[in-house]
């Protein structure tokens, strides 16, 4: 079995609708986030059986993009590609933080960020895992903050990773993670 590749013209698939959303880098392909990407082929080619272990990963990375892409949809969400820590979710507009005063955890592995209306409203995040410590501190900063809201999930991102969602409920009261 050998993969075809999407039609970015039929505005029905998933990859045309992830155009929509992440658009596309310079060499034409979608600028996915960090790991959603289509597995490159040269990975697999010293496994035993090369096109399956291939066809494999492209179907499960596939699952990811869908999964994501509907997720986002749902929502009304667009990646915004200005976020970086949970300082951020805190401001009117969407703005990088200043040198030096960002808050990067060790949950914020695998980070995207999303807005609304073009104002912060959600990241997630797919870390190894997140301990005991890690989920206290998350909730503890919520609850410091009004309007911010934490939940945990499966995600797309795989790969045994646990989905970090932190978002804002006073712009979009209910989010789920994907």
């Amino acid at each position: 079995m050998t993969s075809t590749g999407p039609d970015l013209d039929d505005p029905s698939d998933v990859n045309a609708r992830a155009v929509a959303l992440f658009g596309r880098h310079e060499d034409g392909t979608i600028a996915w986030p960090y790991g959603i990407a289509d597995p490159p082929r040269r990975n697999y080619r010293t496994r035993d059986d090369p096109d399956a272990a291939f066809e494999a990963a492209l179907r499960g990375r596939r699952d990811a993009q869908r999964i994501l892409v509907e997720w986002a949809e749902r929502h009304g969400l667009c990646p915004d590609g200005l976020g970086c820590c949970p300082q951020w979710l805190r401001r009117r507009g969407s703005a990088g933080c200043p040198y030096g005063e960002c808050d990067r955890w060790r949950w914020t592995d695998h980070v995207t960020t999303w807005s609304l209306g073009g104002q912060p409203v959600a990241l997630t995040a797919a870390p190894y895992g997140v301990d005991e410590d890690e989920r206290a501190e998350l909730e503890e900063w919520a609850g410091e903050y009004p309007g911010l809201a934490v939940a945990y999930g499966t995600g797309w991102y795989g790969a045994d990773t646990t989905q970090v969602l932190l978002w804002r409920s006073d712009r979009i009261p209910t989010l789920a993670p994907a």
